[in-house]
Order: structure tokens, then sequence, then C-alpha cells
């Protein structure tokens, strides 16, 4: 059968059309399948809070998710439900190590999830793993706090810090900030937590986003 040279092109151009779209599918599902950062970034959209203990994560974390009516996920929470034991109970029986194995896969599957706000504890995001994890799940927020202010709020809660045991508190926070600030500078966003209440922090932090 002889084809004119406009039917010629129009079967070119739907030939072209049907090439063009099965490769995007093939990439798509490619980058799915494999966990890119680039499909990751478009199809999760979880907001995440990083920073030194007491910066004001969970009380920050929880008001914003009510605000914009998310689910709210603490992920030290969720490993003392799991534990059934406080953190700082199973610090001193189990060690760090085999807590940060078991806080690596409470953020995997929690991330795994989208439309949260997820806060995390103070050393989750040293982890380089769990640092790709979260920059590829969403948006990630820094709530950067100074030495005087953890002080003050650690002092005010009477909470058990076991990475604090230590004879001279000060000089530990002092210690732990310096080592982990090249971290928490990953995030893509760095908000100073020092002052403002939790309303303008969670305002601040809606401001960087489009919802």
């Amino acid at each position: 059968m002889n084809l004119s040279p406009i039917a010629l092109a129009n079967n070119c151009c739907i030939l072209t059309s049907q090439v063009a779209y099965a490769q995007a599918y093939i990439s798509l599902n490619f980058l799915i399948r494999f966990k890119s950062p680039i499909i990751m970034n478009i199809t999760k959209n979880n907001i995440i809070l990083v920073g030194f203990m007491a910066s004001g994560k969970t009380t920050i974390g929880n008001h914003l998710a009510k605000l914009i009516n998310r689910t709210f996920v603490d992920t030290d929470y969720l490993l003392v439900q799991n534990f059934g034991i406080s953190i700082a109970q199973y610090f001193e029986t189990h060690g760090e190590k085999l807590f940060r194995e078991h806080e690596q896969a409470v953020i995997q599957s929690t991330c795994n999830r989208s439309n949260q706000v997820i806060c995390t504890g103070g050393g989750a995001f040293i982890n380089p793993e769990n640092q790709r994890i979260m920059l590829s799940s969403g948006k990630v927020f820094w709530l950067d706090v100074n030495r005087d202010t953890v002080l003050k709020r650690i002092n005010h809660n009477q909470i058990d810090r076991p990475l604090l045991a230590h004879p001279n508190p000060t000089q530990q926070i002092d210690k732990l900030l310096s080592e982990r600030k090249p971290s928490y500078e990953k995030a893509h966003i760095r908000i100073d937590a020092n002052s403002k209440t939790v309303e303008e922090l969670s305002n601040q932090i809606l401001s960087h986003l489009k919802i």
C-alpha cells in the first residue's frame, strides 16, 4: 500500500510520540523502582524537623500538623513504643549503636509515607543514610538552637537525656553541637528556634512551603 507524503508524515509523528511516551514510562518506572531522589522529591511531601535536643521539634511539629491537618509522627515516640522502655533506659541496656540501627529502620518506614509532619531524635540526621532518606522524602527543616537555649529548656523539662549523662553537661552540649552542626547544615532550610514562639516558628516553616 502506497501512502501519500502527508499520511506518511502523520504516521511518523504518531510513531515518534508513541516511542517518546514509552521511553518516558520506562524512565519513570526506573526512577520509582530504584527510589531515585528525583522522583522521591516529586512524590513525597513530608515536612521533616531535625535539630539538637530541646530545639522544640516535637512541640512545633505537633502544632504544625494540627494547623495543616496532617498526621504527626515522632520517631522517638515510635521507638519508645517498640522498646517498651525509655530511650535513656535503652541506651543504658543496649548501647547507642543498636539504638541507631532501630532508629534508621523507623525513619525508613516512616518516610515511605506522605502528607506527614515528622520530628526526629537529635542524633538522627547525623547518619548519612538517614539524611538521604529524609532529604528525598520531603522538605527538611533544621531547628537551630544555641547552648544557652538548650540548657534552659532541659533544666525546665527535666527529661532524661542519655547523651548528657556527663560530669559537665555544658561542655558536652558544646561538643555535640559542634560535631553535629555540619550534618544539620545539610537540611533544606535553617530556622532560628531560639526565641520565637511556637506559632511564629510554625508560620515561618509554612512560609517556605506551597500548601
